[in-house]
């Protein structure tokens, strides 16, 4: 391949030396560390591939690993994520190969076999189900990694998108304590995932720093989203006085089967109890009523994720973890007391 200055320019960028450098390894004069060589000549046979890529209309092939389960892909959280990442790996002329894994072929033996099988140059991982033991040995593949949730690696090599989940779950109980709330209760999933845990532990430390009680917090957890809320809806009920006056749900699957449950148990939301719910692409704005939401940015997580992906392959370095924050959009499930 013939380097334009531009291209010379670009490398010198990439491999982080001058572009006298790259000119005198390129043409063979001079003397530079072994490891500077080595380098410069890596990223030039992979911009001269990418060239030709583009050249010849050849996409790279970029994997998104993923543990299935029955309805894995049935929530707004799973279905907005993969929509955002496949969107943007093909406006970036990528081929995608989900690889779409039970629990017991997500080990690295089969992974590598389907890596190598499809050309893979780069995985994006979303972590749909908490962590799951193979995380921490995908560096040990040899390609960029980048990797989507609130997770706990091992590793410092793979590149993590995630969301505030501290920050949310204490702007939700900063939101409830200044509408005037003082009995509190959560409704969440299992916190053995990293996120819960995340949403539910700074909420109840926000309460205590606000001057409550985090050990009179109603706190109810659900270990799949099948499981009924008839029996928290019915304890709800028959609280009466000593009910809470909001309710943080942690998932708006959960908040949607919760909304159904009050109605049909003769609770108004926001009359009889306010309620707060995480979400991820507005499902919860149609609701009666629309409910309050800390909006993940579970679109913009999964865009991210492609950017970072392709500095990567194209040899750019960024960050080891960025992480986005929700926002807080008022509708009207709470109300002031």
């Amino acid at each position: 391949m013939i380097f334009s200055d531009y291209t010379i320019k670009e490398l010198a960028d990439r491999a982080k030396v001058s572009t006298a450098t790259v000119s005198r390894i390129l043409s063979g004069k001079g003397s530079h560390r072994p490891g500077t060589v080595e380098r410069v000549r890596r990223i030039a046979e992979k911009m001269e591939a990418e060239s030709r890529a583009r050249e010849f209309g050849i996409s790279e092939c970029i994997g998104v690993l993923m543990l299935t389960y029955r309805d894995c892909l049935n929530s707004s959280y799973n279905s907005t994520l993969i929509t955002s990442i496949v969107e943007g790996l093909a406006a970036e002329n990528c081929t995608v190969q989900l690889m779409a894994l039970p629990v017991k072929r997500m080990n690295l033996d089969h992974i590598r076999s389907l890596v190598i099988e499809h050309g893979i140059r780069a995985l994006i991982v979303p972590e749909f189900n908490g962590p799951y033991s193979v995380s921490n040995e995908l560096d040990r593949l040899g390609i960029p990694i980048v990797t989507i949730g609130n997770i706990e690696l091992d590793g410092d090599k793979s590149e993590i998108v995630c969301t505030d989940n501290d920050t949310a779950g204490s702007d939700a109980a900063n939101y409830l304590w200044s509408c005037g709330h003082r009995r509190f209760g959560v409704i969440c999933m299992d916190r053995r995932n990293l996120c819960h845990r995340q949403r539910v532990e700074s909420f109840r430390q926000t309460v205590a720093r606000l001057g409550g009680d985090p050990d009179e917090i109603y706190l109810r957890e659900y270990y799949h989203i099948a499981e009924s809320l008839a029996p928290v809806v019915t304890e709800l009920r028959n609280l009466g006085d000593r009910r809470p006056t909001a309710l943080l749900s942690t998932n708006s699957l959960l908040t949607l089967k919760l909304l159904n449950g009050l109605h049909d148990a003769g609770l108004r939301v926001p009359d009889d109890l306010s309620l707060l719910s995480f979400e991820e692409d507005r499902e919860l704005a149609e609701t009666i009523p629309p409910v309050t939401v800390l909006a993940q940015p579970t679109r913009s997580m999964g865009e991210l994720a492609v950017r970072r992906v392709m500095k990567a392959i194209r040899g750019f370095e960024s960050q080891n973890e960025e992480i986005l924050r929700c926002s807080l959009v008022v509708r009207r499930s709470v109300k002031s007391i």
